[in-house]
């Protein structure tokens, strides 16, 4: 599963707007349900916490530890929530909870507290090893405190980075089949995710996905997402996956590794200069790719999109719908056949076609002139969004139309996804004007810096931000 790794300049016609403001609630909000299967008054509520025992049996006053809720007790049944409170579960762990199509298992980080599964010094193990199927994992942090960042061996299976990979589905058997993964935080793992085949018709949905790699005397390694898939639809959707350290987005493989029923929509990713920001392709065709309102920024040289994978070896992709998207880079299209490519905008170079052939785009060759905001409210938690920033007219701050997230009178906290956990950058009462967002660095940043890598500052040109209604859900 290892990875390897005439600029055609048109100028198309430019935003002719001073904002674009793109508020997408109904188109999203009618992809999935608000009211999860947890709210079945039927279910019954479990409890973990960082001092639990395994001789409890999940109540409030007699909670379990991280390890026995998720070997999937006796008692737990497909529909049951089992909830997180707050603190670190050190360690790593193994899943095998087993829901329903009808009914999953739902584990999910308490209101108001955060939960945080710290691997550690796990030595190269996973972290958190998805074995069950039909399980909803939601809200809570995934990463590794280890601070090694550098290896003195070369190539993808090192043994002296200590940190393990973040979330994994299982390779045997029904590993994370009809899984979900909800508003996770993934960070400063190995890997963010491996998302592989056996988990069909499984979901992303709204995570953070941050800061995973590290470096080799090679290169930069470390994805933020790497996926396979065959049968079912895999859906990868309004995540945000930024600086890691090799590429955001791999969806990859040889000759033998499906990559087949993917549906990315709404993702934006950015911050990987060392490779791609999104790879789809490999030794196999991509086939069934719905590539749908995603925003990529790509610093100056870099590439955003590549579909294909490269002209002499990718085998290419059959009939994928690319369309909607915002990318900011360069993008690459190699042995694509009869595409649906439409209404994208491209700034930058494109490689492996000609604009000609596809003139139902718009084609920037270096900068665009007027700003684009979007808002992506988030399905599954009221009140929470998405927020990004093209800030081609260097304002200091913009106005982020929040009414399809927010009702009037509405407390609000927005927190821009370089300093995550850090303080708010804008918070205040929902007037149902637009929300002011301030552009600039957050001070609590700090860039990853390494032998083969630096995460780029983009501010102000580009930023991306959190919203949330209730602030106690961000403690």
């Amino acid at each position: 599963m290892n990875p390897r790794r005439r600029v055609t300049k048109i100028y198309g016609r430019l935003f002719t707007r001073r904002l674009l403001i793109v508020s997408l609630t109904a188109a999203v909000l009618a992809l999935f349900p608000l009211i999860p299967p947890a709210g079945d008054l039927r279910a019954a509520e479990y409890y973990v916490t960082p001092g639990g025992s395994p001789r409890g049996n999940g109540s409030r006053a007699h909670p379990w530890d991280l390890r026995t809720a998720l070997h999937h007790p006796a008692r737990v049944r497909p529909g049951d929530v089992i909830w997180l409170r707050g603190g670190k579960y050190a360690g790593t762990y193994q899943s095998l909870l087993t829901g329903t199509e009808a009914k999953p298992i739902v584990v999910r980080q308490f209101p108001g507290e955060r939960a945080t599964i710290d691997g550690g010094d796990s030595n190269g193990t996973l972290i958190l090893l998805v074995d069950g199927a039909y399980t909803w994992f939601w809200g809570f942090e995934v990463t590794s405190s280890d601070p090694g960042r550098v290896s003195a061996q070369p190539g993808s299976w090192v043994t002296d980075i200590k940190r393990g990979e973040g979330i994994f589905t299982s390779q045997e058997g029904r590993g994370g089949k009809g899984c979900r993964f909800i508003n996770l935080y993934i960070h400063d793992a190995r890997q963010g995710i491996g998302f592989w085949k056996d988990a069909s018709d499984a979901e992303l949905y709204g995570c953070i996905i941050a800061g995973n790699g590290w470096c080799g005397p090679d290169k930069a390694h470390g994805h933020g997402l790497y996926a396979q898939n065959s049968s079912g639809t895999k859906k990868i959707i309004d995540n945000i996956v930024m600086n890691n350290f090799s590429h955001g987005i791999q969806i990859y493989g040889s000759e033998t590794a499906p990559l087949d029923n993917f549906v990315l929509e709404g993702n934006i990713v950015f911050g990987h200069a060392a490779e791609r920001n999104i790879l789809i392709g490999g030794g196999a065709p991509v086939r069934a790719l719905v590539f749908r309102n995603n925003y990529v920024y790509g610093a100056s040289g870099t590439v955003a999109l590549d579909i294909g994978w490269n002209q002499m070896t990718g085998a290419g992709a059959d009939k994928p719908v690319i369309e909607g998207n915002y990318l900011v880079g360069r993008v690459e299209l190699w042995n694509v056949r009869t595409p649906t490519f439409t209404g994208n905008t491209i700034v930058g170079a494109t490689l492996g076609f000609r604009t000609t052939w596809y003139p139902d785009n718009t084609y920037v060759s270096e900068r665009a002139e007027k700003n684009v905001i979007i808002v992506r409210p988030n399905a599954y938690e009221k009140g929470r969004a998405h927020i990004v920033v093209f800030n081609w007219e260097n304002a200091t701050s913009v106005g982020a139309d929040c009414s399809g997230v927010l009702n009037r009178g509405e407390r609000y906290v927005i927190h821009d996804v370089l300093d995550f956990r850090g303080p708010a950058v804008a918070s205040g009462t929902y007037t149902g004007v637009p929300v002011t967002i301030p552009l600039r660095a957050p001070p609590g940043y700090s860039s990853v810096k390494a032998s083969c890598y630096s995460s780029p500052v983009i501010s102000p040109a580009f930023g991306v931000f959190v919203l949330d209604r209730d602030t106690s859900a961000r403690k």
